[in-house]
């Protein structure tokens, strides 16, 4: 393990935190590598309270550096108090992997979504569950795969490369469809036979803010993923 990885921010998940609250992500700091195959992080706070993590509980963890995405498991073995602080040390139960930054986890899930554009489509060209109000098309669609960079959606119509649009989508446990600005970075068919292309999107942020959520969601489904297999 690399020094550099001390002080890094830390988003986890707990087998109890998503079986009694889905979707709860919790946030720590790296602060140390003992030995053993040992670490020391800080205990996680949510909502203003350090959240209680019991002894011999799996964590599935990830972070970032400037070098690219790092993501481990680990047992909690034991809850230190050191200077008035609350600690957790665990046990490294797998190696520390390292992915390139900007592939951000990309996952194969398939999710309902609804896109939107613009002054784009004229009435002959609309598909048919689509819905035009005011300039503005709007269309089911299902996504291909996803990650903290965009999405590729399978769609009945053809964007142009550039186009901004927004893609709705099912974010949280109660799914909540989330508007999200996109710009098309490619366009392909597809031998699907409800839809008739597969368009690459990249998301556009407003704020650093924003990109951490979408980590965070990707991450969710990730995990999510891996506990049902």
């Amino acid at each position: 393990m690399k020094m550099a990885f001390i002080g890094s921010k830390l988003l986890m998940k707990t087998s109890q935190s998503i079986e009694a609250q889905p979707g709860l992500e919790l946030t720590s700091i790296f602060e140390q590598i003992l030995p053993g195959n040992h670490i020391l992080i800080t205990a996680p706070i949510h909502r203003g309270i350090i959240f209680p993590i019991s002894l011999k509980e799996t964590l599935y963890v990830h972070f970032l550096t400037e070098e690219g995405r790092y993501d481990f498991t680990c047992l909690v073995v034991e809850r230190p108090i050191i200077d008035g602080i609350y600690y957790l040390k665990a046990w490294l139960t797998s190696e520390i992997t390292r992915s390139q930054r900007r592939d951000h986890f990309r996952i194969k899930k398939p999710m309902r979504a609804r896109l939107a554009i613009e002054g784009k489509l004229t009435i002959d060209v609309i598909p048919p569950d689509a819905q035009d109000e005011g300039g503005i098309v709007e269309f089911d669609c299902i996504t291909h795969d996803i990650s903290a960079g965009g999405l590729s959606l399978y769609l009945t119509y053809a964007c142009e490369l550039n186009d901004i649009v927004v893609a709705s989508l099912p974010v949280g446990p109660d799914e909540k469809m989330v508007n999200f600005t996109c710009e098309v970075v490619w366009v392909t068919e597809c031998d699907r036979s409800d839809y008739s292309h597969l368009v690459g999107l990249k998301f556009i942020y407003e704020s650093e803010r924003e990109r951490e959520d979408m980590e965070k969601y990707v991450f969710m489904l990730q995990y999510d993923m891996i506990r049902r297999k």
